[in-house]
């Protein structure tokens, strides 16, 4: 096992001072696969149709936003989340209702606040918050968005929050099909503890979580972020290939090679950086809310 991967990568008698990560073939199919991957990352933002045509790849998952978000309470030392189904209930009546009007907002254009959403789905808190966010395609993104914001970072890592609910809805805003997405937190009034409803509500927004495992769903989840790793392997694993021909064995050069490896490093730095701006410009409207995030007390 370390043999092959020592004549891969390390230039020595046994390659001929030639390691293969370095040589035209393996290099003309890194650039293959750059290159499609760079394709798949770009085609995958800006096209909706091309989107359709892979299902549900890139959903936004209300699954990997809640271990997202269990994760980050961890690393702080606070008590995991529990999802609730009468709370991803109310999630999904708020986000059907941005997707069937096409607003996006903490108040809905009838003056209605976030838990007039909580009431009609039938949940009775002591104390409620709501994030939302449109226009992402990518799980790991819509995450990134809210931990980038302190407002919707405090929900996200409130300590007296217990449970969550989070779900999606396909709509059209500011002329574009989206994705609205509404995360409820709340810790319920000890009489609220009713089970009536959450046999109907718990499967609701809840595709793949039963279908993929952690590791797959994380991958299916976000797939832009996942290319930008990869890409970012690829020119780590490159620069390690460059390093090692040129100190290993400095006194035997072969600069076509060496030329090789920069060649594709550039490539593949220019691929992460053509991603990044085409994630700037094409999700321009991507957004976490127009306001600050909502939280209410009624303790």
């Amino acid at each position: 096992m370390l043999k092959p991967l020592k004549k891969f990568f390390v230039p020595s008698e046994s390659n001929k001072y030639q390691p293969h990560s370095l040589k035209n073939s393996s290099i003309s199919t890194i650039l293959i696969i750059v290159l499609l991957l760079e394709f798949f990352a770009i085609a995958f933002l800006i096209s909706p149709e091309f989107r359709s045509r892979i299902g549900n790849l890139g959903a936004v998952l209300p699954a990997v936003l809640i271990a997202k978000v269990n994760n980050e309470r961890a690393d702080q030392q606070l008590v995991e989340l529990v999802e609730n189904p009468i709370l991803t209930h109310a999630a999904l009546i708020k986000a059907q209702d941005m997707a069937s009007r096409g607003y996006f907002a903490h108040v809905d254009p009838d003056g209605n606040q976030p838990w007039h959403y909580l009431n009609l789905a039938g949940y009775k808190y002591k104390i409620a918050g709501e994030n939302l966010a449109v226009n992402f395609v990518d799980s790991s993104e819509v995450h990134r968005a809210w931990m980038r914001s302190p407002t919707h970072k405090a929900n996200i890592i409130q300590p007296k929050f217990t449970e969550i609910g989070i779900a999606t809805a396909e709509g059209v805003y500011k002329g574009k099909n989206v994705t609205f997405v509404v995360q409820f937190f709340g810790v319920p009034q000890p009489e609220s503890m009713v089970a009536t409803v959450q046999k109907e509500v718990s499967t609701i927004n809840n595709e793949g979580e039963n279908v993929l495992g952690a590791f797959t769903e994380k991958i299916y989840a976000s797939p832009r972020t996942t290319i930008s790793y990869i890409l970012y392997a690829i020119a780590g694993l490159i620069l390690i290939s460059i390093i090692l021909k040129i100190f290993v064995a400095p006194k035997v050069q072969y600069k076509s090679l060496i030329f090789n490896g920069f060649l594709i490093l550039v490539i593949t730095l220019c691929a992460i950086f053509i991603n990044y701006l085409a994630a700037q410009y094409y999700g321009e409207i991507a957004s976490i809310d127009e306001s600050q995030t909502a939280l209410i007390y009624t303790e």
